[in-house]
Protein backbone atom coordinates (compact mmCIF):
# COMPACT_ATOMS: atom_id res chain seq x y z
CA UNK A 1 0.00 0.00 0.00
CA UNK A 2 1.41 3.36 -1.01
CA UNK A 3 1.07 6.34 1.31
CA UNK A 4 -1.04 9.05 -0.12
CA UNK A 5 -0.24 12.68 0.64
CA UNK A 6 -3.39 12.85 2.76
CA UNK A 7 -2.28 10.00 5.09
CA UNK A 8 1.17 11.46 5.83
CA UNK A 9 1.51 14.00 8.67
CA UNK A 10 1.98 17.52 7.47
CA UNK A 11 5.03 19.57 8.30
CA UNK A 12 2.87 21.79 10.48
CA UNK A 13 1.63 18.78 12.42
CA UNK A 14 5.17 17.56 13.06
CA UNK A 15 6.32 21.06 14.03
CA UNK A 16 3.32 21.41 16.35
CA UNK A 17 4.15 18.14 18.09
CA UNK A 18 7.83 19.13 18.39
CA UNK A 19 6.83 22.52 19.84
CA UNK A 20 4.56 20.85 22.40
CA UNK A 21 7.35 18.47 23.44
CA UNK A 22 9.81 21.37 23.82
CA UNK A 23 7.35 23.54 25.77
CA UNK A 24 6.35 20.59 27.96
CA UNK A 25 9.99 19.74 28.63
CA UNK A 26 10.77 23.34 29.50
CA UNK A 27 7.79 23.51 31.84
CA UNK A 28 8.83 20.26 33.55
CA UNK A 29 12.39 21.53 33.94
CA UNK A 30 11.11 24.80 35.43
CA UNK A 31 9.02 22.91 37.99
CA UNK A 32 11.94 20.64 38.86
CA UNK A 33 14.33 23.59 39.17
CA UNK A 34 11.86 25.49 41.37
CA UNK A 35 11.57 22.43 43.65
CA UNK A 36 15.38 22.12 43.82
CA UNK A 37 15.66 25.82 44.67
CA UNK A 38 13.17 25.40 47.51
CA UNK A 39 15.06 22.40 48.89
CA UNK A 40 18.36 24.27 48.63
CA UNK A 41 17.05 27.01 50.95
CA UNK A 42 15.39 24.82 53.58
CA UNK A 43 16.70 24.54 57.12
CA UNK A 44 16.96 21.40 59.18
CA UNK A 45 16.80 20.51 62.84
CA UNK A 46 19.76 18.56 64.14
CA UNK A 47 19.42 15.78 66.67
CA UNK A 48 22.57 14.42 68.28
CA UNK A 49 22.44 11.76 71.00
CA UNK A 50 25.17 11.89 73.64
CA UNK A 51 28.37 10.05 72.76
CA UNK A 52 29.40 6.73 74.29
CA UNK A 53 30.44 6.27 77.90
CA UNK A 54 33.48 8.23 79.04
CA UNK A 55 32.62 11.55 77.38
CA UNK A 56 31.78 14.53 79.62
CA UNK A 57 29.80 17.58 78.49
CA UNK A 58 31.62 20.91 78.70
CA UNK A 59 30.25 24.44 78.80
CA UNK A 60 30.29 26.05 75.39
CA UNK A 61 29.34 29.20 73.53
CA UNK A 62 26.27 29.90 71.40
CA UNK A 63 27.91 28.87 68.12
CA UNK A 64 28.61 25.37 69.45
CA UNK A 65 25.98 22.64 69.28
CA UNK A 66 27.84 20.40 71.76
CA UNK A 67 31.26 20.08 73.34
CA UNK A 68 32.57 16.95 75.09
CA UNK A 69 35.90 15.87 76.50
CA UNK A 70 37.18 12.39 77.17
CA UNK A 71 39.61 12.72 80.07
CA UNK A 72 41.10 9.24 79.72
CA UNK A 73 41.71 9.57 75.98
CA UNK A 74 42.50 13.30 76.08
CA UNK A 75 40.19 14.07 73.14
CA UNK A 76 37.69 16.84 72.40
CA UNK A 77 34.46 16.20 70.46
CA UNK A 78 32.76 19.33 69.15
CA UNK A 79 29.73 20.05 67.02
CA UNK A 80 28.56 23.26 65.41
CA UNK A 81 25.66 24.30 63.20
CA UNK A 82 25.28 27.26 60.90
CA UNK A 83 21.90 28.13 59.42
CA UNK A 84 20.75 30.92 57.17
CA UNK A 85 17.07 31.78 57.01
CA UNK A 86 16.61 33.09 53.48
CA UNK A 87 14.74 32.44 50.27
CA UNK A 88 18.10 31.98 48.51
CA UNK A 89 21.14 29.80 49.03
CA UNK A 90 24.07 32.25 48.74
CA UNK A 91 26.72 29.53 48.46
CA UNK A 92 25.33 26.59 46.47
CA UNK A 93 28.87 25.52 45.53
CA UNK A 94 29.67 24.94 49.20
CA UNK A 95 27.89 21.64 49.42
CA UNK A 96 29.26 18.80 51.55
CA UNK A 97 32.21 18.01 49.29
CA UNK A 98 32.81 21.62 48.27
CA UNK A 99 33.08 22.73 51.89
CA UNK A 100 35.39 19.84 52.77
CA UNK A 101 37.64 20.65 49.81
CA UNK A 102 37.65 24.35 50.73
CA UNK A 103 38.85 23.41 54.23
CA UNK A 104 41.60 21.23 52.77
CA UNK A 105 42.66 23.99 50.35
CA UNK A 106 42.64 26.64 53.09
CA UNK A 107 44.72 24.38 55.32
CA UNK A 108 47.32 23.90 52.57
CA UNK A 109 47.34 27.63 51.74
CA UNK A 110 47.26 29.13 55.24
CA UNK A 111 48.58 26.64 57.79
CA UNK A 112 52.29 25.94 57.22
CA UNK A 113 53.33 22.56 58.56
CA UNK A 114 49.81 21.10 58.42
CA UNK A 115 48.59 18.33 56.13
CA UNK A 116 44.98 17.90 55.08
CA UNK A 117 43.23 15.11 53.21
CA UNK A 118 39.67 14.35 52.16
CA UNK A 119 38.54 11.01 53.62
CA UNK A 120 35.36 8.94 53.71
CA UNK A 121 31.65 9.71 53.38
CA UNK A 122 29.64 8.76 56.46
CA UNK A 123 25.88 8.33 56.02
CA UNK A 124 23.35 9.21 58.68
CA UNK A 125 19.58 9.72 58.80
CA UNK A 126 18.65 12.54 56.44
CA UNK A 127 22.07 13.31 54.94
CA UNK A 128 25.71 12.28 54.76
CA UNK A 129 28.96 13.74 56.04
CA UNK A 130 32.33 14.12 54.28
CA UNK A 131 35.29 13.55 56.59
CA UNK A 132 38.63 15.34 56.35
CA UNK A 133 41.77 14.82 58.42
CA UNK A 134 44.17 17.64 59.25
CA UNK A 135 47.35 17.28 61.24
CA UNK A 136 50.68 18.73 62.22
CA UNK A 137 53.41 17.42 64.52
CA UNK A 138 51.41 17.25 67.75
CA UNK A 139 47.84 18.00 66.71
CA UNK A 140 45.26 15.93 64.80
CA UNK A 141 41.77 17.14 63.92
CA UNK A 142 39.21 15.08 62.04
CA UNK A 143 36.11 16.96 60.89
CA UNK A 144 32.90 15.68 59.34
CA UNK A 145 30.88 18.13 57.20
CA UNK A 146 27.23 17.90 56.19
CA UNK A 147 25.37 20.51 54.16
CA UNK A 148 21.68 20.30 53.42
CA UNK A 149 19.79 23.32 52.15
CA UNK A 150 20.86 26.34 54.19
CA UNK A 151 22.02 24.20 57.15
CA UNK A 152 25.66 23.26 57.68
CA UNK A 153 26.81 20.84 60.40
CA UNK A 154 30.41 20.27 61.50
CA UNK A 155 31.52 17.61 63.95
CA UNK A 156 35.18 17.38 64.91
CA UNK A 157 37.38 15.13 66.99
CA UNK A 158 40.69 16.61 68.13
CA UNK A 159 43.72 15.50 70.08
CA UNK A 160 46.96 17.29 71.01
CA UNK A 161 50.45 16.46 72.13
CA UNK A 162 50.81 12.88 73.38
CA UNK A 163 47.07 12.25 72.75
CA UNK A 164 47.12 13.25 69.06
CA UNK A 165 47.55 9.64 67.88
CA UNK A 166 44.39 8.68 69.78
CA UNK A 167 42.28 10.47 67.13
CA UNK A 168 43.23 7.93 64.47
CA UNK A 169 42.65 5.06 66.91
CA UNK A 170 39.13 6.37 67.59
CA UNK A 171 38.09 6.91 63.94
CA UNK A 172 35.63 3.99 63.94
CA UNK A 173 34.00 5.31 67.12
CA UNK A 174 33.90 8.84 65.66
CA UNK A 175 32.24 7.64 62.45
CA UNK A 176 29.74 5.60 64.47
CA UNK A 177 28.89 8.74 66.46
CA UNK A 178 28.44 10.75 63.23
CA UNK A 179 25.99 8.11 61.92
CA UNK A 180 23.78 8.77 64.97
CA UNK A 181 23.13 12.39 63.90
CA UNK A 182 19.75 13.08 62.30
CA UNK A 183 18.64 16.01 60.19
CA UNK A 184 14.91 16.63 59.76
CA UNK A 185 13.24 19.48 57.94
CA UNK A 186 12.61 22.41 60.27
CA UNK A 187 9.36 24.32 60.46
CA UNK A 188 10.80 27.71 59.54
CA UNK A 189 7.43 29.42 60.06
CA UNK A 190 8.42 29.59 63.76
CA UNK A 191 11.41 31.73 62.86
Amino acid sequence: MVDSPESRPSRYGILSIAALVIVGGGFSYTLLKRQQDIVSTENFEISVPPPAKGWHALDHGPQTLFLYSHNEKGLILRGAVNQMVSSVNPTPNLDRDGLAQLMVDNTHDNMPGWTADVKDVVKCKGTSFRVIRRSEKKHVVVTAFAVKGNTTVLISLAGRDDKADQVDKDMAEFEKFVTSVTMTKADSSKW
